[in-house]
C-alpha cells in the first residue's frame, strides 16, 4: 500500500497469474541482496554482505556453524562433509554449489576434502641427502659429479651424507654435517682461506738491498705506515697468513677486516677478506694500519 492506495507491486499481486509483472516492479523498488562467502586456508567460510537463501542452504548443509568473537563462520570438516554426502549431495554438486558462491575461489584444501584429484604433476626424485650453502658456493657443489640442484641455494645427491662429506672436504670446503636433517652444510672453500697463524714480529730487511723485498714494495707504496706494520703485512703477504687492517676504501668509509693475501694484481693487494667471505682487491696506500690476525 502507499497511503490509501494500492502501489505498483500491489496492483501487479493482486493481478493473478503475472509473475513478470511482479517480478519487474518488485525490481524497481528493492535492492539486490549482497551475498559474497571466502572459504580460508583452514576451511572456514565467512559471508559477506547478506546471508541468501541459496548460501544458507549450502553451507548449513556441508559445514558447521560457529560463532567466533562476535561473527559467524561456518567450518568445513571431514564430518560436515559426510554429512552432505549423507543428504544427497555429491562432490561434483557441492563443489558447483561452492564454486557459484566463491566465484572460482575455493582453495585446493576443501576441493581435496571433497575427494577432488590431481592437483597437479610433480617429478619424485631420490636423493640420499642435501647440501646447504650460500648460492655462490652451491653453484661451485654443482660443478662436482653426482650433485643436482635442488634450489638456489640446496643441492641434492644419491650419496649418503659421511660420503658428500668426505668428498667435499678433499675439494677443500668447509662442511659440518646435521645427521638429525640428513643434510650437509657447506660454509665455503677452505683452499680460499687459510687457518689463522699467530704472525710473529719480523725483522724489516735491508731498504737499501738490491732485490726489492716484499717489505720494500708495501714501503713503496705506503710510506705513512710504521715499521712493524710493513714487517707484519710483509709477513703476511710472503707467508698467506692472515692479518687484520684497517682500511679506507674509495668512498672515505673505514672499516676493520681480516685478509690473507693471495699475491699482487697489478697495483692491488688480492686477499681473502674474512668479513665478505670473498676474495677482494686493495690499495695498500689505503691500509691505515697492520695487526696479527688473532689478538
Amino acid at each position: 500500500m502507499a497511503g490509501d492506495a494500492l502501489s505498483v507491486c500491489g496492483e501487479a499481486l493482486l493481478s493473478a497469474g503475472n509473475a513478470e509483472a511482479l517480478a519487474a516492479s518488485v525490481a524497481e523498488v528493492v535492492m539486490p541482496m549482497r551475498c559474497e562467502v571466502e572459504v580460508l586456508e583452514d576451511l572456514k567460510a565467512v559471508v559477506f554482505g547478506q546471508l541468501t537463501v541459496e548460501a544458507a542452504r549450502v553451507l548449513a548443509a556441508s559445514a558447521e556453524s560457529r560463532n567466533e568473537d562476535g561473527a559467524r563462520v561456518w567450518q568445513f570438516t571431514p564430518a560436515s562433509v559426510r554429512a552432505a554426502f549423507a543428504q544427497g549431495w555429491t562432490a561434483e554438486t557441492l563443489l558447483a554449489a561452492l564454486n557459484e558462491l566463491t566465484r572460482q575461489n575455493v582453495p585446493w584444501a576443501l576441493r581435496a576434502l571433497l575427494g577432488e584429484r590431481g592437483r597437479g604433476r610433480v617429478r619424485v626424485r631420490a636423493v640420499g641427502c642435501c647440501v646447504v650453502a650460500d648460492a655462490e658456493v652451491v653453484a661451485e657443489v654443482l660443478r662436482l659429479p653426482g650433485f643436482v640442484k635442488l634450489a638456489p641455494t640446496v643441492a641434492g645427491s644419491v650419496m649418503t651424507p659421511p660420503e658428500v662429506v668426505v668428498l667435499l672436504r678433499a675439494e677443500g670446503f668447509a662442511v659440518v654435517e646435521d645427521p638429525s636433517s640428513g643434510s650437509v652444510v657447506v660454509r665455503r672453500p677452505k683452499a680460499r682461506a687459510a687457518a689463522p697463524v699467530e704472525v710473529e714480529p719480523v725483522e724489516l730487511p735491508d731498504l737499501d738491498a738490491d732485490e726489492l723485498s716484499t717489505a720494500q714494495v708495501v714501503r713503496g707504496r705506503n710510506p705513512k705506515l710504521p715499521e712493524k706494520a710493513v714487517a707484519l703485512l710483509a709477513a703476511a703477504i710472503d707467508e698467506r697468513s692472515d692479518v687484520r687492517i684497517d682500511y679506507v676504501d674509495g668512498k672515505g668509509e673505514p672499516s676493520r677486516r681480516t685478509i690473507t693475501p693471495i699475491g699482487w694484481d697489478g697495483p692491488f693487494l688480492l686477499a681473502w677478506c674474512h668479513k665478505r667471505e670473498a676474495e677482494r682487491q686493495f690499495r695498500v696506500e689505503r691500509i691505515q694500519s697492520v695487526s696479527p690476525g688473532r689478538p
